[in-house]
C-alpha cells in the first residue's frame, strides 16, 4: 500500500501480524509522504513547509504540508498548526527604514535564500564598537511571551547575535555559532523570564535560530541582530570591522514558542497563518469506529510546550471526547463522558521537537496506555463517551493546536492487551 494511504480490515482479529500475535489494524493512515484520502482538510491561508528537497515551500490555502526535516531531509509527516502572526513587518526587505542599521549596512538580495529565491540580504559590519540592526514596536504594558526567529547564514564570522530589548537593560539574548549550528552562548535574560533558544539545521548551510522569553511591562520592543567574528557579543562589538553575515525570514510572534515561518512582504500591516483543520467526520469515521471498545497507536511529534493535542475523537463538543495530548512534556490520555473526565493516564515524557510512539486502548472500565514501549499505565471508567468524529492536531478547546507533525495513526476496533500496546509503541 502507497505510503499516506489508509486501509480498512473487515475482521482485524482474525487477520493477525505475522508471529506476533497482534490483530491488523482497522484503520491505518501513514501521513509520511501525503494526505490520507479520507481526511477532510482545511487551511484559510497559504502556509510555508519545508518539501522533500529541504525547500523552504509556500502551500496554497486547505493544501495540507508534508513536511520534511530541513537538516536531515527525513519525513515529519503532517504539519499541523494553530494561528500564528508575524509581527516583524518586512520579513525579508532589511534593506528598508524600517529596519534601522547601527555601525552596518545591508545588501538587498545578495544569496538564495532558503526558499530558493534570490531575495536574502547581506549584513555588513562598519566598525569594531557595537554594530547591529532593529525594528521597534508597539506592546502591551504587560509581561507577554515572545517568539524571535530568523534564517542565518554564515558570510564572515561564526556568531549570530539575536537580541530583545524593552527599557534597556531589560532584554532577552542569545548567541549561535552557524558555522556547526550550535548555540554558542545559551539564551539569558536581565528583567525578562522564561528564556530558551534552539537552532534547526537547513539547507545551503542556512540555519533557523530561536530565541523565546516572556518581557516586562515596558510598551516598546525591539528584536535586533547581529553577526561576530572573533569573539561572541551581543552587544554587537567586536575586535575587527570585517564580519558579515546573511539573513532572511525575520519573524516575531507573540507567543511562548515559534512556529513556522510566515512572510510579511510590505511592511503595511501584520500577516497572520490560519489554523490547519484535519477531520474524519460521517462515514469516514464510522466506518472503522467501534463505540464499546478499541486501540490508537500513532507517531507523532510535538514542541513539548503548553496543551497540544495530538488526537482526539469528540462529539464537536468537549463534553465527550478521548484524547491524547502534551502538557509541556508530559504525555496524557484522558477520556471525559458528559463533561466529566472519568479517566486520566500519565503516560510518561517526550523529548519537545522529537518523533514518539504512543498506543492506547479502552473499553468499559479498562483503560490503557504506553508511551516507546514503557510501562503500561491504567484506569477504569464507568461510561465511555459517544463521539461521532476524530480530529488531528486540534481539540475543541481553544489554544491547544498540536503545532507539532502526525507521522502515523492507527485504529484497532478491538482493546489491544498490555503486551500488545507495548509492542506497538516501541
Amino acid at each position: 500500500m502507497a505510503a499516506g494511504c489508509y486501509m480498512f480490515l473487515s475482521s482485524p482479529i482474525a487477520a493477525l501480524m505475522a508471529g506476533t500475535g497482534i490483530p491488523a489494524a482497522t484503520l491505518a493512515q501513514d501521513f509520511s509522504t501525503s494526505l490520507p484520502a479520507n481526511i477532510t482538510f482545511t487551511r484559510g491561508s497559504t502556509a510555508y513547509y519545508f518539501n522533500s528537497s529541504g525547500v523552504l515551500t509556500n502551500a496554497a490555502i486547505d493544501v495540507a504540508r508534508i513536511e520534511y526535516n530541513s537538516g536531515t531531509l527525513a519525513a515529519q509527516g503532517l504539519l499541523l498548526e494553530g494561528q500564528r502572526t508575524n509581527i516583524s513587518r518586512r520579513s525579508e526587505e532589511l534593506d528598508q527604514a524600517y529596519w534601522v542599521k547601527t555601525n552596518s549596512t545591508i545588501t538587498a538580495n545578495n544569496t538564495t535564500a532558503p526558499d530558493n529565491a534570490a531575495t536574502a540580504d547581506k549584513w555588513d559590519r562598519t566598525t569594531t564598537a557595537a554594530a547591529y540592526f532593529l525594528h521597534t514596536l508597539s506592546k502591551a504594558a504587560s509581561a507577554l511571551p515572545y517568539a524571535q526567529s530568523a534564517f542565518a547564514k554564515k558570510s564572515v564570522g561564526d556568531y549570530c547575535a539575536f537580541r530583545t530589548q524593552g527599557t534597556y537593560p531589560n532584554r532577552a539574548d542569545v548567541i549561535f555559532n552557524i558555522t556547526n549550528g550550535t548555540i554558542a552562548t545559551a539564551a539569558s535574560v536581565n528583567g525578562y523570564t522564561a528564556q530558551s533558544a534552539r537552532i534547526e539545521t537547513c539547507q545551503s548551510s542556512w540555519y533557523r535560530g530561536y530565541l523565546n522569553y516572556t518581557t516586562l511591562t515596558s510598551t516598546t520592543l525591539q528584536p535586533a541582530y547581529s553577526f561576530n567574528a572573533n569573539n561572541v557579543n551581543t552587544d554587537g562589538v567586536d575586535s575587527a570591522d570585517t564580519t558579515a553575515g546573511f539573513l532572511w525570514g525575520m519573524q516575531l510572534e507573540q507567543a511562548d514558542f515559534p512556529s513556522s515561518y510566515i512572510l510579511v512582504p510590505d511592511g503595511a500591516a501584520d500577516v497572520t497563518r490560519s489554523a490547519d483543520s484535519a477531520l474524519m467526520t460521517d462515514a469516514n469515521f464510522s466506518n472503522w469506529w467501534n463505540a464499546s471498545a478499541g486501540s490508537t497507536v500513532i507517531n507523532a511529534i510535538s514542541p513539548g510546550v503548553g496543551t497540544r493535542v495530538i488526537w482526539q475523537y469528540d462529539d464537536n463538543t468537549a463534553n465527550n471526547r478521548f484524547v491524547l495530548y502534551t502538557t509541556g512534556t508530559t504525555l496524557m490520555f484522558d477520556i471525559i463522558t458528559a463533561s466529566v473526565t472519568v479517566a486520566s493516564l500519565t503516560l510518561g515524557t517526550i523529548t519537545a521537537y522529537t518523533a514518539f510512539k504512543a498506543a492506547v486502548s479502552y473499553a468499559l472500565n479498562d483503560i490503557a496506555g504506553c508511551l516507546n514501549g514503557g510501562t503500561v499505565q491504567t484506569d477504569i471508567v464507568a461510561a465511555l463517551p459517544t463521539v461521532n468524529r476524530a480530529r488531528f492536531g486540534a481539540s475543541t478547546a481553544a489554544g491547544e493546536e498540536l503545532f507539532g507533525w502526525l507521522k502515523t495513526h492507527n485504529y484497532y476496533n478491538t482493546a489491544l492487551s498490555d503486551a500488545n500496546l507495548q509492542s506497538l509503541s516501541t
